[in-house]
């Protein structure tokens, strides 16, 4: 079991809950549970980097727009089940939900999570805790960066 502290962070302007009405059909062709959790997801930055080089789903390149930014064709989806604690809520069962053309690959501090419900009360800044059961390994990194509430790490989690 791997286990990683984190923020709730209020990003992007909700663009991600209009994309998942065209996405999720699309997706369950290939992963059909999706449909039981909540269509946004959740922005969550994490001191340590989290890598998935590994799932519980990947699709094929999907078709939910006609081009991506830089011209690709058709996103790729990794998804991952998990549990998340939010302030005082949970573990909820999750999906951590990786899309290939999403910014946030950019930085494996910040990760996507759809959870099985809407939760109520979400703050910008609030206490996250990322469990999952898949097999991982952590680098042996151990420097850190403190620039705000949250320390960048060089921490590498690794989901295989």
């Amino acid at each position: 079991m791997i286990q990683a502290e984190g923020r709730y962070a209020r990003t992007w302007t909700n663009a991600a809950a209009k994309n998942m009405v065209r996405q999720i059909p699309l997706i369950a062709e290939s992963f059909p549970s999706i449909v039981d959790y909540y269509p946004a997801t959740l922005n969550v930055v994490f001191g340590p980097m989290i890598i998935v080089a590994g799932s519980d789903c990947r699709t094929p390149p999907l078709q939910w727009k006609a081009i991506g930014e830089d011209g690709e064709t058709g996103e790729v989806f990794d998804l991952v089940r998990c549990r998340l604690t939010i302030g005082n809520q949970g573990p909820l069962n999750a999906l951590m939900y990786v899309g290939h053309w999403s910014l946030h690959r950019l930085d494996p501090h910040k990760q996507e999570f759809l959870a099985e419900g809407f939760i109520d009360g979400l703050t910008d800044g609030m206490a996250v805790t990322f469990t999952c059961d898949r097999p991982a390994i952590e680098l042996p990194y151990t420097k850190s960066a403190q620039t705000g509430d949250i320390a960048p790490l060089a921490r590498t989690i690794v989901i295989l």
